[in-house]
């Protein structure tokens, strides 16, 4: 769907809304997004699944705000299906900044920022997730953690393997194994996680060095704390990635840089699995960055 489709939709939805400008922001897997007279961001879901994780996201953002120091999504604009358009949507205002992976291209040893999001990461892991059974967050605890790795490991053998070499092929049967084989990967005390915050999703004021933002909660689920470090991670590097851990003031976890780089190290396989059905482009990203990273 292109941008002036989108945006007619936007329109004919909410009249109120008068649009002037548009503009189609980077494809995500899951949603269209788009940016309406500069002001106004506008996620549209793909697939019904898709939408069942808006609602969570709806229902979690209200009471999320309540708690957290910087900005996430406030949906002015929900819609929830109708004649004008038969899928959910939703509308909010946007939230200024930088992406951090952009950030980090310049201030990647910055002590204001490491503390920022030390602040950012603690705030969102000791949030009193128990208090709200009414969010209907999905637990994934250590259990569903390797249940999720051996689904993976499945499917890369079934379609992944094929398209590697025999080298590449041994070594990724040995990453799998020898990851499933490490307790401690499945060992962790579940919190509130984003679950899915890589560098487009932490937005920056560039100038002053703080975290503005955190957008895109629809894989929001009580999981592994040490998921919402490997974006850092690949976006700022190992020795920033640690310093943010060592000001991070959540449980004490020995294991989790271990869990943060097996989480990172996965990523190729996703993209290339993903890429596969839907993107041709990603498949062939995801491929050259596993050949640069495990497989090296």
């Amino acid at each position: 769907m292109d941008a002036l489709t989108l945006a007619g939709i936007v329109q004919d939805c909410f009249p109120e809304v008068r649009v002037r400008s548009v503009s189609q922001l980077q494809e995500g897997w899951a949603s269209f997004v788009i940016e309406v007279n500069g002001e106004l961001i506008f996620r549209f879901p793909k697939r019904p699944e898709v939408e069942d994780n808006l609602r969570k996201e709806i229902r979690l953002m209200p009471k999320l705000s309540e708690h957290l120091s910087f900005r996430v999504p406030h949906f002015e604009y929900i819609w929830e299906g109708g004649k004008e358009y038969d899928g959910w949507f939703v509308g909010y205002r946007k939230i200024d900044g930088v992406p951090i992976g952009r950030w980090c291209t310049r201030k990647a040893h910055s002590a204001r920022m490491i503390r920022n999001l030390a602040r950012m990461l603690t705030e969102i892991h000791r949030y009193p997730v128990k208090r709200y059974p009414e969010l209907k967050l999905i637990f994934f605890g250590p259990r569903q953690r390797k249940d999720k790795l051996k689904n993976l490991y499945a499917q890369v053998t079934e379609k992944v393997l094929p398209i590697l070499s025999a080298m590449e092929r041994r070594r990724t049967i040995d990453f799998f194994e020898q990851q499933l084989a490490v307790a401690e990967n499945f060992r962790f005390n579940s919190t509130l996680t984003h679950d899915d915050l890589s560098g487009p999703h932490i937005l920056c004021d560039k100038a002053k060095d703080e975290i503005n933002g955190v957008i895109d909660w629809e894989d929001g689920c009580i999981g592994d704390p040490a998921g919402d470090f490997y974006g850092i991670l690949q976006d700022c590097g190992l020795s920033f990635t640690r310093r943010v851990i060592e000001k991070y003031k959540g449980e004490p976890d020995p294991g989790i840089m271990q869990r943060v780089r097996l989480y990172l190290g996965v990523v190729p396989f996703y993209e290339i699995l993903y890429g596969q059905d839907h993107d041709e482009a990603t498949a062939r990203f995801g491929l050259a960055r596993l050949r640069s990273t495990i497989l090296r």
